[in-house]
């Protein structure tokens, strides 16, 4: 009897030690793959696209977890109304396409659907998701890609004509006389790459011309037109225009510096002068002449900042000094010089005569 009770009093300690404080139960982690990321829809032309980048495997040493399928699904509503979720497009939608992708890790593939109807009243609100598959067959969760509502295909604006400026590439097109002021989305690539998402400008142009100050000397550029469609939502745009190269090339100098000032500094020389605003502006260079010499360059690179203290000089002697700007250009584009100014050295240092300008 008393082995019995033992017995039961370790199974009851057992029990109290073993009913711990215990948390909700923790969900499964999912098995599928990852969701498509930056889902994007938008109109070119009759065409809709709807691209997206393609999500890593869960696990890239299980084969069968590499992606392997995309799928496209629509829902077409009479208007805006809200936002389609899982369900309605499970219940209400259209696989509208798929494409294979072969357990493709990256890339950012493209559906692409010409819609039944295109402006008609009430014009129709396109909602479409994207989902994928690996190569077991299971499904990742569905991304809405947002609505449009198709517009009629824009005029597709001519090819634009470019050229390098001081300032950077300027690009100016002509557009049919019975366009008005058609808005413009520029798209820029570097040669031999592919065009980007997003357009250079901002907002639509409205304009003839476009200045694009982001470039880079030395590179090789490629721009397109599109027309666009305003309001906001999706791109909505026309074919691309005919594509033109520019190579990014500085010709162009600095402006003169102005205003130099030359000052005696008990035995020496300081020059002052009003520094320029060129973006691209690596220095400046000094020329000095002695009496009726010649110009001669005084230092062997550019000079940052704007004085320059001349301590080659003798008392009684006069000096010149002109001034030029450079460029980061290479070979580096050199301004013009600016005024003289000229200063006759004090034989006594602590009396300098003091400057004058030619």
């Amino acid at each position: 009897m008393k082995a019995v009770a033992t017995t039961l009093l370790v199974c009851g300690l057992a029990l109290v030690v073993g009913c711990g404080k215990r948390g909700a139960p923790m969900p499964p982690e999912p098995r599928g793959p990852y969701a498509p990321a930056d889902v994007e829809v938008r109109q070119i032309g009759a065409e809709i696209h709807i691209s997206f980048d393609v999500p890593e495997s869960r696990n890239r040493d299980k084969p069968s977890q590499e992606i392997s399928r995309a799928f496209l699904v629509k829902v077409e509503q009479a208007g805006a109304g809200q936002v389609p979720d899982a369900d309605s497009f499970r219940r209400r939608g259209d696989k509208a396409g798929v494409i294979s992708l072969d357990g493709a890790a990256d890339g950012r593939p493209a559906f692409v659907e010409l819609p039944g109807s295109t402006g008609g009243s009430p014009a129709p609100v396109l909602w479409y998701g994207v989902r994928v598959e690996d190569r077991r067959g299971r499904s990742s969760p569905l991304v809405v890609a947002g609505r449009i509502t198709p517009v009629q295909p824009l005029t597709v604006p001519p090819r634009p004509r470019a050229e390098m400026t001081a300032s950077g590439v300027r690009l100016q097109w002509d557009l049919p006389t019975d366009s008005g002021d058609l808005p413009i989305n520029i798209y820029r690539t570097v040669l031999g790459s592919a065009f980007g998402r997003k357009p250079v400008n901002g907002t639509p142009i409205t304009g003839r011309d476009y200045l694009d100050s982001a470039v880079a000397v030395g590179t090789t550029y490629s721009y397109l037109l599109r027309a666009a469609a305003s309001g906001d939502g999706p791109y909505q745009e026309s074919v691309s225009s005919a594509a033109v190269q520019v190579h990014a090339v500085d010709l162009f100098a600095p402006a003169p510096p102005t205003r130099p000032v030359a000052v005696q500094e008990a035995a020496v020389v300081r020059l002052f002068w009003d520094p320029n605003e060129e973006k691209d502006l690596s220095g400046y260079r000094i020329y000095r002449r002695r009496g009726e010499g010649d110009w001669a360059v005084l230092q062997n690179g550019p000079v940052n900042g704007t004085s320059w203290l001349d301590r080659d000089v003798l008392p009684g002697e006069r000096y010149a000094y002109r001034i030029t700007a450079l460029d980061r250009a290479k070979p580096a584009n050199e301004s013009g010089y600016s005024e003289v100014a000229g200063i006759l050295v004090a034989l006594d240092p602590d009396s300098p005569v003091g400057a004058d300008r030619d």
